[in-house]
Formats: C-alpha cells, structure tokens, sequence
C-alpha cells in the first residue's frame, strides 16, 4: 500500500467518523458502542462539545486528503498534522 493511499483512507476514517457525531451529537457514540447514561445524553453542552470535535475532526480528514494529493509539496502539513495527533496522545496519558 502506497503512503498517499493510507493517508486517503486515514482521512475518509475520519472524515466519516466527524461527521456523524456531527450529526447525531452523542448518539454517535452510542452507535460506536459507549455506555452512555440517559442523563449524560441529554446535557446539551456535553452535545454540543461532541459535535465541536466531530467538526475538528472531519476538518482534519479533509486536511489529511489534501496532503495526499502531493507528498513533497505538503509534508509540513503531514509533519503538523502527525504532531497534533502525538500530543493528543500525550496529553491524554498525562
């Protein structure tokens, strides 16, 4: 599999994925299979933030496509986008 493909792919995962909490809020999660109590589903700032990171999310799909599309001429972008993705990780473990 060539690495413009797999950033392709990356990026349709994620642009499908922000979408639908997009559209479905935290119904999404539901959907994917979370235990969300019917309380929590009904805290409408807890919707809205969902939906907040489904846009960011599918944002950073669409960036991910666009990168592929050339390699060399966006590998700042790659580097970018690969370094906001470690940090989450990190600041997730912290």
């Amino acid at each position: 599999m060539s690495f413009p493909l797999a950033l392709r792919l990356t990026a349709m995962v994620a642009v499908l994925v922000g979408l639908t909490h997009l559209i479905f809020g935290l119904g999404a999660d539901v959907m994917l299979g979370a235990h969300i109590p019917p309380a929590t589903l009904a805290d409408p700032v807890l919707d809205s933030q969902n939906r907040f990171y489904g846009v960011a999310f599918a944002g950073y799909g669409a960036l991910l496509w666009l990168a592929a599309s050339d390699i060399w001429r966006h590998a700042t972008l790659i580097r970018v986008l690969a370094a906001f993705v470690f940090l989450g990780g990190v600041a997730r473990l912290w």
